[in-house]
Parts: C-alpha cells; sequence; structure tokens
C-alpha cells in the first residue's frame, strides 16, 4: 500500500515488474506481471493513488485503452472540480488554495 510505483527492468523476470520504493531509496515490494505493458498499467494506476487489488487486463489493447480511458476521467475529473470551486468563490488565490488541498488528497489510497 505504501512507496512510489517504478517500473523495474529486471532481465530475470519474463513479462514485467513495478517496484515500490520508500523515498526513492528503500524497496518495499515488487510487484511482477505476465507482459510489460500490464506492468506499464499497473505503474499508472498505482501512481495515481489506486491501491490494494488492482485487477489488470492480459491483452495489450485493452491495457492501452484503460489507461486511456482513466487518463480521460481524471482530466475530466480535474477539470470538474476546478469548475465547482470557482463556482463557489471568485478569489483566484482562494481557489488555488483549494486545489492545493484537495489535488493531492484524490491521489491517496483508501
Amino acid at each position: 500500500d505504501d512507496g512510489e510505483p517504478m517500473l523495474s527492468d529486471d532481465m530475470f523476470a519474463s513479462g514485467g515488474s513495478v517496484r515500490f520504493n520508500k523515498s526513492g531509496k528503500k524497496q518495499l515490494a515488487i510487484v511482477t506481471t505476465r507482459d510489460p505493458w500490464q506492468a506499464e498499467l499497473l505503474a499508472f494506476v498505482a501512481g495515481k493513488g489506486v491501491r490494494g487489488l488492482v485487477r489488470i487486463p492480459l491483452q495489450e489493447v485493452d491495457c492501452r485503452s484503460l489507461r486511456t480511458a482513466f487518463e480521460r476521467f481524471l482530466s475530466e475529473r480535474t477539470l470538474r472540480l476546478r469548475e465547482l470551486i470557482s463556482e463557489r468563490t471568485a478569489d483566484e488565490e482562494m481557489q488555488e488554495k483549494i486545489c492545493a488541498a484537495l489535488f493531492p488528497r484524490l491521489n491517496q489510497s483508501g
């Protein structure tokens, strides 16, 4: 559940793997996948705060499609939240303070 995800290029693993490091140093865990594109998707979603049991598709096209859809969702969510914040206050400085407080919480697991 902890650590920063990083794609791992392991010459002993035939597929892919994602390492979870604490502060870029100590390795907390490593998750292996059947294929490299699964590792890419796993690292991406983990980097966005998704933790726990994560089901990753087997096919490359499905992994790529899911990543595209998830990126679109995140972008639309950010735009919508900024819109809602601006509807509640016209003060741009206050809007930025709210965004600075809110957005990091969206990337936390839980």
